[in-house]
């Protein structure tokens, strides 16, 4: 098989170019950071709605009215 041929997974360089990666200044290293903590956040905040609509689905299952003292 020619070298051409061969994809860049085949040839092991996995498409990157050779080399070290470069480096992160504070910047960047605070930017992925707090993508990392806002895609935490997103899917805590998922679950969360999913939890309160479950809740809400029983309650009209069990006939418990779920307003508070302070909505009456």
């Amino acid at each position: 098989m020619a070298q051409a041929a061969r994809s860049p997974r085949q040839r092991g360089s996995r498409g990157r170019k050779p080399g070290r990666k470069p480096k992160q200044d504070a910047k960047d290293r605070r930017i992925a950071e707090l993508e990392k903590r806002s895609a935490r956040l997103e899917e805590k905040l998922a679950l969360a709605e999913k939890l309160i609509d479950l809740q809400k689905k029983v309650s009209a299952i069990l006939g418990i009215n779920l307003t508070s003292d302070e909505e009456r």
